[in-house]
């Protein structure tokens, strides 16, 4: 192959294989044992909650290589008795505390490529929804004290950052976010409300990745922040 066939026709497909392809390849063998039985029956869960925590512990390390002192990095910090957890990443910059919850699955081919309403939503429920109601009780329990981290004085923070990081990409549109909004567990999420709180956003891996190589460039991840939901890009893509 020469690098201009490479650079133009197969690079596209090759950056897929060698990133989206490790996530599917083993599953479609997890499912093939699922359907066969041979051993046991719950391979797809048990490779999804391990590839999960590949990709929560990913960006907890991509974080804690991009930001040096005095911004702080924690990961997942139990509380209420070990029962909840914190979001998987937690980063102090200043004053302003940015929340990131992660997860590392996909959107199922069937809801891309038929179009059914019903599964287009059901896979936004376990893919995006069900993070957003997280980061809620997260914040809530960061507010009223009982979500602790470590060194850190939850008085002294004046924003609050929530940011659901999904593994795979969803096209953001006014309709997704409309969608979000209403499908989101008010009471979980009335947090999200505090004046103390910005705007939700939404990243997929490549964004994370992205916005922690700008930070590391110099940029100040808060005011990068603010700027993306200070006017008409809020429920847009990062680029």
């Amino acid at each position: 192959w020469s690098s201009d066939v490479c650079s133009s026709d197969l690079r596209p497909w090759l950056w897929s294989w060698l990133s989206e392809g490790f996530y599917y390849r083993p599953m479609r063998v997890a499912q093939a044992e699922d359907v066969t039985k041979a051993d046991r029956s719950d391979n797809v869960q048990r490779y999804t909650a391990y590839a999960g925590q590949t990709f929560e512990r990913y960006c907890l390390d991509l974080s804690e290589q991009t930001f040096t002192d005095p911004t702080r990095v924690w990961g997942e910090q139990t509380y209420a008795n070990g029962g909840s957890m914190t979001s998987d990443v937690a980063v102090l910059v200043g004053n302003d505390l940015v929340l990131f919850e992660a997860n590392a699955r996909r959107v199922g081919d069937e809801p891309l490529v038929g179009g059914d309403p019903l599964d287009a939503t059901a896979e936004l429920a376990k893919l995006i929804v069900k993070k957003i109601n997280q980061l809620g009780t997260c914040i809530t329990a960061l507010l009223d004290g009982r979500a602790v981290l470590p060194g850190m004085d939850i008085a002294d923070i004046n924003r609050i950052w929530p940011i659901v990081v999904a593994g795979g990409h969803v096209w953001q549109t006014q309709t997704l976010w409309n969608y979000l909004g209403v499908m989101r567990d008010d009471t979980r999420c009335a947090s999200l409300d505090d004046g103390r709180v910005g705007p939700l956003q939404l990243l997929d891996s490549d964004d994370y990745e992205m916005l922690l190589a700008l930070v590391q460039r110099g940029s100040n991840l808060p005011w990068m922040l603010a700027r993306k939901t200070g006017g008409a890009w809020r429920h847009r893509d990062l680029a």
